[in-house]
C-alpha cells in the first residue's frame, strides 16, 4: 500500500492501440514445457530389502544385550525375486510420472478509432500432475479487457471487465500421503493383483491398510473438485469542467463477484 516501507508497487491496465488509427492487432502466443520432481530418494528392489531386513534381525538388540533373531526372510523367498521369478514393486514408479506436461495459450485484439481505444485479452493454462493416474489436474480460463470511449469533447468513459474461472481435481488422499507411502512400503507389496490395473492389491504389510497406487486413483478412492469463478468490473465517466484547465469531475462504479 501507499505507507509501505519499501515503496509501492503501480499496477496499470493495458489500453488498447494500434499503429494505425482503424485498424487492430492479434496476438497470439503459445507455450508447452514438462514439469519433473528435482529429487527422488532411491529405494532398494524387493530381494535387497529382504536381505537387509534378515541382517537387522541377525544384529538386533534388547536391553543393550544383542540379539539374534530369526530371519524373516527364507533364501528360497529371496531367490524367487532375484531370479525374477516373482517382481517387486517400485512405488515411486508406480505412483509418479516422470514428466508432467503443462501449457499455456494468450490471445490478444487491440486497437483504436477516432472514439474508442479498447483491448481484449483471454488465456488459458492446462496443468497435469505428476500423479501417474491423472487424476490430479488444473485448468484455468481467464479475460481482461478494457474500452476507452470518448463520448464527447470533454466526457470519456473507461470500462475494464476481468475474470477467470479454474477448476482443480485430485483424488481423495492428501498429497504428503502418497509421498510417505511412496518411500516407506514394502517392495515386496503388490500394487496390482496379477497385474490387473483394474485390481488394486492389499496385503497386510502395507501401512494404514492402504494401497497408495489406489489412492492416487480417482477411480477407486473419489476425488476433490474445486471449482472458482471471479469477476472484476468498473467502470469510470471523467468530465472535463469548462474554463479551468485540468479540472474534471470523475464518477466511478466497480463490481467483483467470487464464488466456489
Amino acid at each position: 500500500g501507499v505507507r509501505a516501507a519499501n515503496g509501492v508497487i503501480l499496477v496499470t491496465t493495458k489500453h488498447g492501440s494500434s499503429a494505425t488509427e482503424g485498424k487492430f492487432d492479434i496476438t497470439f502466443s503459445g507455450n508447452y514445457g514438462w514439469q519433473r520432481f528435482l529429487y527422488l530418494p532411491s529405494t532398494a528392489d524387493a530381494a535387497t530389502h529382504m536381505l537387509i531386513i534378515n541382517e537387522k534381525q541377525a544384529n538386533g538388540f534388547n536391553s543393550n544385550y544383542p540379539i539374534r533373531a530369526t530371519p524373516k526372510y527364507t533364501w528360497d523367498e529371496i531367490l524367487a525375486y532375484s531370479s525374477g521369478e516373482k517382481q517387486g514393486t517400485n512405488w515411486t514408479a508406480e505412483l509418479f510420472d516422470d514428466v508432467s506436461p503443462q501449457s499455456q495459450y494468450n490471445m490478444s485484439v487491440n486497437g483504436t478509432s477516432d472514439k474508442i481505444d479498447y483491448f481484449f485479452n483471454v488465456g488459458y493454462m492446462e496443468q497435469m500432475g505428476s500423479y501417474k493416474s491423472h487424476s490430479l489436474n488444473y485448468n484455468r480460463w481467464n479475460f481482461r479487457s478494457t474500452v476507452d470511449a470518448r463520448i464527447t469533447k470533454r466526457l470519456r468513459s473507461t470500462i475494464q471487465l476481468s475474470g477467470y474461472a479454474d477448476e482443480k481435481n485430485q483424488p481423495n488422499t492428501t498429497i504428503w500421503s502418497v509421498y510417505k507411502k511412496a518411500w516407506t512400503y514394502r517392495p515386496t507389496s503388490q500394487a496390482w493383483i496379477n497385474g490387473d490395473h483394474e485390481l488394486p492389491a492389499y496385503d497386510s504389510e502395507m501401512l494404514e491398510s492402504e494401497n497408495p497406487v489406489a489412492a492416487t486413483d480417482s477411480r477407486f478412492a473419489g476425488y476433490r473438485k474445486e471449482k472458482r469463478y471471479n469477476f472484476n468490473g468498473n467502470m469510470s465517466l471523467t468530465y472535463d469542467i469548462p474554463g479551468v484547465d485540468g479540472l474534471n469531475a470523475k464518477a466511478f462504479y466497480s463490481y467483483d463477484y467470487y464464488t466456489t
